[in-house]
């Protein structure tokens, strides 16, 4: 662990030096969310990105803290939310809580060196549609890149809980991905792993049938499931995440400079 620690140490000097800082949120209910925001050393203020991850999954698992280091040194604020609950998906509160960063960041009221105006999207596995769900109509979403994105929050059986199927089977209008997809205002990149058995590529052909062709990247990596060849605990990168994280650099720096 130590070693993991050290790498990804060394590794963020490479890219560059970045600031954090934790912020909170009120919610609608009364409520407050909160989570952490990354962004580069000596640039007065700058575009925010908001990283969904998947389900039971801490912000320091996978490669997660590689691709927001890589963001956060291209010139990006990256946020990620904080959960509570085994870091599992409380699906209300994880809309409400993507939505209230997007509102806030488009206000500037997250951080002031946190850019206002327009917010990009990260997600990925359930956070991909996660993501997609709490994207406003109004285009102050440009794009999103959804990693290994299911294309239905309704897994069946107990996957991922119990709890979280049976509030999408309540209201499945609400939580319809195929209705996110269409409506989606923006750029999209889905990149998917041609062996994910988690979500199967499938998922994400069904994704990119449904979205604009004009507006939709696809892309597969092959050989490689979910993870993107990571290992758990994190410890070296793979060709496949600096694929990504090139991916990621590129697309917003096309959409937000």
């Amino acid at each position: 662990m130590l070693l993991a620690r050290v790498r990804r140490t060394h590794r963020a000097a490479l890219l560059g030096m970045t600031w954090r800082t934790d912020f909170q949120l009120p919610l609608e209910n009364g409520s407050r969310t909160s989570g952490t925001v990354v962004g580069p050393e000596g640039r007065p203020v700058s575009p925010a990105i908001l990283f969904v991850r998947d389900d039971s999954l801490g912000k320091s698992s996978l490669f997660y803290p590689e691709l927001v280091e890589r963001l956060a040194a291209a010139g990006f604020a990256v946020a990620m939310l904080d959960r509570a609950d085994g870091d599992a998906i409380d699906l209300q509160r994880e809309l409400a809580s993507a939505s209230a960063f997007v509102e806030a960041a488009v206000a500037g009221n997250v951080d002031a060196r946190v850019a206002r105006g327009r917010v990009g999207l990260v997600g990925h596995g359930l956070g991909g549609a996660i993501a997609l769900l709490a994207a406003p109509s109004d285009g102050t979403v440009p794009g999103a890149v959804l990693l290994g994105c299911c294309a239905r929050l309704d897994r069946g059986g107990d996957l991922p809980r119990r709890e979280f199927a049976e509030e999408v089977r309540r209201d499945p209008e609400r939580y319809s991905v195929e209705r996110a997809v269409r409506a989606f205002p923006g750029s999209l990149v889905l990149v998917h792993g041609e062996e994910d058995h988690l979500v199967p590529i499938d998922e994400g052909e069904q994704l990119y049938h449904w979205a604009s062709k004009d507006r939709t990247r696809f892309v597969v990596m092959e050989k490689v499931g979910h993870s993107f060849g990571a290992q758990e605990p994190y410890v070296a990168t793979t060709k496949e995440i600096d694929r990504s994280g090139k991916i990621l650099v590129d697309f917003f720096h096309g959409l937000m400079g």
